[in-house]
């Protein structure tokens, strides 16, 4: 059979026929209907409005409407684009950590096959929470560092994360360091505790917030603790510590620096030695630290220093010697290497002058007008350090004040001795009693003359040898007579010779010595006898010095007219002339006395024969109160009446008179040795207010116009004074009455 090919048409058309028998009209006519295709839809079924979001990757679970047509989805947070799947399961992967503390607005986005996009019904917003953070950490962290100054840490990766930031905190200071991967090492590090955190940042620059904060210690090198006490030395600049450098590792070194002074410092690094220099001295701390090779300092270990200060001789001992009208005194002490010099200071403790004198030796003297002082010593080591003031402690340069229990103060008399200390010469109970005293009041030696009679020596007088004469007289109540003594006594007090002459002839009724002098190497003393008609008769009566015998008695008598001449005092002017002074007498018919009227003096030659002669106008019971004589050999005169005026009178060496002077004072001026002579002229005088005991220092120009008055004593003498004695170096030397002991008190003292 042959067969034709037909079109494609005629052999599906008659397939039809030939299997369905090609239908009927009817059916012909019947249309066919295509299914109607449905949107996509997709909604978030994982998440919601009221969602928190705590882990810092989430999945974000989607329901599609129909999974055939989705091409992909994509989560959109805060309308970006974070992730997008092709495939089921549909399912998103949400890196929430980095929208952590933070409110995010969740959408979903659909492309169909048709390539048409499909937003999630309605875009709500979901908590992301700090918890996003909490698988954040840190590698294993030591607590506590020492000796370094860098760490490495590692962290834990969050996912897409870009690069990570560090932050380090310390001591309120903040810093941030990048980096690309999950390791740093923090370098420079300091002393302190330290709190780091870190964050990421996405390819979004979306960066999420700091982890929790992780702390460390970086502690300081431990302290040292075996210094060793350091060497002391003391230099001309001060103290010098060195220390010993205790062994440490390689790298590290000790560094030490005073307390007081944090900029002085010293340090072993490259061998250095330590040395601190330039100390004063005292309490000092000294800060020792060890420093690591990255210079971070220990804590320090105080190091207690005690540095000795230059010390006050403690045992000054002081010995005195009177020069001139000066005091020099002596200070010597135990002599110290260590110290350079030694300063003394005393100062008047009346006047407030200051005395000061400096030595480099172990002994210093001081010249010192006389008067009581306070002072003290200072110390000065090699290198200037003072040292304190020793204690306050008194010195008397030629004041005392001495006492002699039971023995009579107003028959005291005293003398300077050539070696500038004094005799004393008084009576002690039934006996004549002397003492000698140094300068500064010491009791060199104290004598009793124990002979028949009344006690009767009253004059004194000290021989170039040391030796002393003395010589007084008695009245014998038992024989009726007078007795006049002449003893000599070594330099100590103990007797030679003592003669007695009796004096009871021609009506004589007392005799007494008033004055006695060494002239040309001889011994002269002035007798004056009164005699039962009150006349006087004197004489001047030399005494052989080894003998004791008298050898010369030659009247002393002179024409003053009708009066009586009592002689009273003698005065060496030069080895030509001798003065002889007193007061001229006259009898009272009243009451049958004799009374005083006025001074008289006269000048006598080798001879002893008057040369010249002068008597007072004056006729009011002037009688002589001193006698003196200035450096140009004037005699100087002063008497006081019984109007209580003072007559001073100043006569050249012809006793013509150079000046005159009357003034009512209301002082008395017979105080025994009262008025002295000052270097320039003038006079000073202790004079007493009878009516008021008051003690004056009164003073006269060099023309003996009187000058003023100062009051004395108020605050030395419980009494008034019994007689006083002018030194050379300005002190005045007093005796007065001590009660209850009725005895003799010697005060010297700068008035």
């Amino acid at each position: 059979m042959n067969l034709k090919s037909l079109p494609l048409s005629s052999v599906g058309f008659a397939v039809c026929l030939a299997l369905t028998g090609c239908g009927s009209d009817s059916d012909k006519s019947a249309p066919i209907v295509t299914p109607e295709k449905q949107p996509l839809s997709v909604s978030v079924t994982s998440l919601s409005a009221t969602s928190e979001v705590d882990a810092s990757s989430t999945e974000v679970k989607v329901s599609v409407s129909d999974e055939s047509q989705v091409k992909s989805l994509s989560l959109l947070v805060n309308g970006e684009k974070v992730d997008t799947i092709e495939s089921a399961p549909w399912s998103l992967q949400w890196d929430a950590y980095y929208w952590g503390n933070s409110s995010a607005t969740i959408s979903i986005e659909a492309v169909d096959k048709d390539n048409k996009v499909h937003n999630s019904a309605a875009p709500f917003n979901v908590e992301v929470t700090n918890a996003v953070t909490d698988a954040m950490a840190f590698g294993e962290l030591n607590e506590t560092l020492r000796n370094t100054d860098s760490l490495k840490v590692s962290f834990s990766p969050v996912n897409n994360a870009e690069f990570y930031e560090i932050q380090i905190k310390r001591d309120g200071t903040e810093q941030i360091i990048k980096s690309d991967d999950t390791s740093a090492e923090l370098t420079e590090l300091l002393l302190g505790e330290y709190n780091i955190s870190y964050r990421a940042t996405n390819s979004l620059e979306q960066t999420g917030p700091w982890s929790q904060s992780e702390s460390f210690t970086l502690l300081a090198p431990e302290a040292p603790t075996a210094i060793e006490e350091p060497e002391i030395e003391l230099t001309e600049a001060g103290y010098k510590l060195t220390y010993k450098t205790p062994e440490l590792e390689d790298g590290f070194y000790v560094q030490l620096a005073l307390a007081e002074q944090a900029d002085r410092t010293t340090n072993s690094k490259d061998g250095q030695t330590l040395v601190l220099e330039g100390l004063k001295p005292g309490s000092h701390q000294v800060e020792a630290r060890i420093v690591n090779a990255y210079g971070h300092k220990s804590a320090p270990t105080m190091l207690n220093v005690e540095l000795e200060a230059p010390q006050a001789p403690a045992n000054v001992e002081t010995a005195m010697v009177m020069e001139d009208d000066q005091h020099r005194v002596t200070f010597s002490w135990e002599n110290n290497d260590k110290l350079a010099s030694y300063i003394v200071t005393a100062t008047n403790n009346t006047t407030d002058d200051s005395f000061e004198a400096t030595t480099d030796s172990n002994t210093l003297e001081l010249t010192l007008p006389a008067g009581e002082y306070s002072w003290q010593i200072q110390s000065v080591d090699i290198a200037g350090n003072e040292s304190a003031l020793s204690d306050i402690q008194t010195i008397n340069a030629g004041v005392y004040d001495v006492s002699f229990d039971n023995v009579n103060p107003y028959e005291a008399s005293m003398i300077s001795t050539s070696d500038k200390g004094h005799i004393i010469l008084s009576q002690k109970g039934d006996n004549n009693w002397l003492a000698k005293l140094d300068a500064y009041g010491n009791v060199l030696w104290e004598k009793t003359i124990d002979k028949p009679g009344s006690p009767s020596l009253n004059t004194i007088v000290e021989l170039p040898n040391g030796e002393l004469v003395a010589s007084g007289a008695y009245y014998d109540s038992q024989a009726g007579i007078s007795n006049t003594v002449t003893t000599k006594l070594t330099s100590t007090g103990d007797e030679i010779w003592y003669k007695e002459t009796p004096h009871n002839a021609n009506g004589e009724k007392s005799a007494s010595i008033n004055d006695a002098v060494l002239w040309n190497e001889q011994y002269f003393r002035l007798l004056s006898v009164q005699h039962d008609d009150l006349a006087y008769s004197n004489s001047l009566q030399q005494v052989d010095l080894t003998t004791g015998e008298i050898v010369n008695s030659t009247p002393f008598a002179h024409d003053f007219g009708t009066f009586t001449l009592s002689a009273s005092h003698l005065k060496v002017i030069d080895s030509e002339q001798l003065v002889v002074a007193g007061t001229l007498m006259k009898e009272n018919e009243s009451d049958s006395t004799i009374d005083p009227i006025t001074m008289f003096t006269a000048k006598l030659n080798k001879d002893l024969q008057v040369t010249h002669s002068w008597r007072s106008a004056n006729t009011s019971a002037d009688g002589l109160s001193g006698l003196l004589l200035d450096s140009q050999n004037n005699l100087l005169l002063f008497g006081v009446d019984m109007y209580h005026s003072v007559h001073s009178y100043k006569l050249d060496q012809n006793l013509n008179a150079l000046a005159v002077n009357s003034k009512v004072l209301f002082f008395d001026l017979s105080l025994n040795n009262a008025l002295h002579v000052n270097a320039d002229g003038s006079v000073s005088g202790i004079g007493e207010n009878p009516s008021t005991d008051l003690i004056v220092n009164i003073s006269f120009d060099p023309n003996l116009a009187y000058v003023g008055e100062t009051p004395v004593f108020n605050s030395t003498l419980s009494n008034k004074p019994q007689w006083t004695f002018r030194e050379a170096d300005g002190s005045t030397v007093m005796a007065e009455r001590t009660a209850p002991t009725h005895g003799l008190r010697i005060v010297r003292k700068v008035l």
